[in-house]
């Protein structure tokens, strides 16, 4: 029996063996059948290409006139990406201008102030030592015995005095025009 059953499995081994051969001869036709279809549609394809219909013409201008449209539709899209970007740096490049300019224009008025209060006080200076020159001055008068003298003297001290103080508030307007047109 033994004997018996090893015939019979080997049987049974060499008749699904065939079957196997016979699946991987079909699976062999079934691939190059399939490799001469596609062969055969791409010399129809090829035939039409060179020889198209009246109907493969329209189909072929439709997809040429849809490819320069996805090609026209993308090119404006990058178009307007890139001024969208260029935008955004100008944009950002102004604030930043912006942003320089207020800093200077503080940083010139802090300056112009610190230099307005060093010339106040030099002037306040210049302003009492004059005072005080001319109260000598008028001391000096005082003593003067000669009348006409006295007087002629008196007016000339009155006048430098005058001339004095109005240049010194046009030198304050001047400096304060210049400070308003550089801010």
């Amino acid at each position: 029996m033994s004997e018996n059953n090893k015939r019979q499995k080997s049987k049974l081994q060499e008749r699904s063996g065939n079957i196997l051969r016979t699946d991987e001869k079909s699976k062999d036709i079934s691939i190059r059948d399939e490799f001469t279809d596609a062969i055969l549609s791409q010399q129809v394809e090829f035939h039409k290409t060179i020889f198209p219909s009246k109907s493969t013409k329209e189909i072929i201008a439709y997809q040429s006139k849809l490819l320069k449209q996805r090609a026209d539709a993308n090119l404006e899209g990058h178009r307007m990406l890139y001024e969208f970007q260029r935008q955004s740096i100008k944009t950002a490049l102004d604030a930043v201008l912006m942003q320089g300019k207020q800093k200077v224009i503080s940083q010139t008025n802090a300056s112009f102030l610190d230099q307005m209060e060093v010339m106040s006080t030099n002037l306040m200076s210049i302003v009492n030592r004059s005072n005080i020159s001319l109260e000598v001055e008028f001391l000096k008068l005082s003593k003067m015995k000669i009348k006409e003298m006295r007087e002629s003297k008196k007016e000339l001290l009155l006048a430098l005095n005058g001339k004095f103080h109005r240049e010194m508030i046009e030198l304050i307007e001047r400096y304060q025009r210049i400070k308003d047109e550089l801010v």
